[in-house]
């Protein structure tokens, strides 16, 4: 794999220097750590997120007005260290308190929980987290369920309440029913590649497309013919459609 890369292990501090030369009247890089802030600062409950590098736009460029106050950043597909996490917490915080919103996958949901308690042990650091789960493909059950595209809705819901000056138990609130009712279904062409190792996270044939795969490369729930981007569309709508109708006649006979 041919890329623009000076050096493998510094390759994400090069990223948000980069990030921070083009964008630096908006946003400030956390001291020690891999994390931006915005500059703008109010008295309101912030909004924190963070997740692998690898992805972009998600999730450096998941900072911003509308968006979360901050965004603690991981290696390349690797969730930020809980160190990370609780410094951009902290370059954030006012008394209003810190609502950190992260994918429901086991790395980030072990490190922002890991975070949460350094800065409660730390003592008046007010915050809480969620975890986004609206890969309907991932699991029948709500809660196991991983997060896909949803998790920008569910930031700029978080962010659109904060500013309206709610608690930060209201602000969550709101978030997580958001969240309950948001269901997302991919589909994909091709798989990434690692740009420091080179190595691909797999095949898919040239004239295939697969339907619910995870973020990293997670197996979906059918493999079909690529047959343009008016099918897909109509196919992921007969998906989202048939799966959520199925699981709500479950729910309502009491199996689910």
């Amino acid at each position: 794999m041919k890329r623009f890369i000076d050096d493998p292990n510094t390759l994400v501090p090069q990223m948000i220097d980069g990030y921070l030369r083009a964008f630096g009247r908006s946003f400030e890089k956390v001291p020690r750590y891999n994390g931006i802030v915005t500059r703008k600062r109010e008295r309101r409950v912030s909004v924190v997120t963070g997740a692998g590098s690898g992805g972009e736009p998600w999730c450096i460029g998941m900072a911003g007005d509308g968006l979360a106050d901050g965004v603690a950043v991981g290696n390349i597909f690797a969730s930020p260290p809980a160190t990370a996490i609780a410094a951009v917490v902290r370059a954030v915080y006012n008394q209003e308190g810190v609502l950190m919103i992260a994918g429901n996958h086991s790395g980030d949901v072990m490190n922002f929980e890991l975070s949460k308690e350094l800065l409660e042990l730390e003592g008046g650091v007010r915050c809480e987290t969620l975890f986004v789960t609206d890969n309907l493909a991932s699991s029948p059950v709500r809660a196991e369920r991983s997060g896909l595209a949803g998790l920008l809705t569910v930031i700029m819901i978080a962010a659109a309440a904060a500013r309206e000056g709610l608690a930060l138990d209201r602000v969550r609130s709101i978030t997580a029913r958001a969240n309950d009712n948001l269901s997302t279904l991919s589909a994909t062409l091709a798989l990434g590649a690692n740009p420091v190792t080179g190595l691909s996270m797999g095949e898919i044939a040239s004239d295939e497309v697969h339907y619910g795969m995870g973020v990293t490369g997670e197996p979906g729930i059918a493999v079909e013919k690529y047959m343009g981007e008016k099918e897909t569309t109509t196919k992921i709508i007969d998906y989202l459609s048939n799966i959520v109708y199925n699981r709500k006649q479950v729910a309502n006979n009491g199996n689910l």
